[in-house]
């Protein structure tokens, strides 16, 4: 699994509470003598709110180095993707 630079592996890496939120797009179109008509634009901004605990001796052996990293990235106003890979 992957958030932005920070690699972690699957085994080891445990989240005790997900929480997924989806904003959809949408935009009023007047019609004369009518309520408006909602047109659907597609899918918006997708908030997924992860919580876990690190354990530093499971981080690919960087341990406090990336949890350091982690804890400073958390506090800026960027976001990062999570990617998981999965092999079938």
């Amino acid at each position: 699994m992957a958030w932005g630079p920070f690699r972690f592996t699957v085994p080891s890496y445990s989240v005790e509470t997900m929480r997924r939120s989806l904003q959809p797009r949408s935009a009023p179109q007047d019609v004369i003598g009518a309520a408006p008509i909602i047109h659907r634009l597609g899918p918006g901004n997708e908030e997924i709110v992860l919580e876990s605990t690190f354990h530093p001796r499971h981080l690919n052996g960087r341990g406090l180095t990336q949890l350091a990293g982690v804890r400073q990235q958390e506090c800026l106003p960027c976001h990062l993707s999570l990617v998981a890979l999965t092999l079938a």
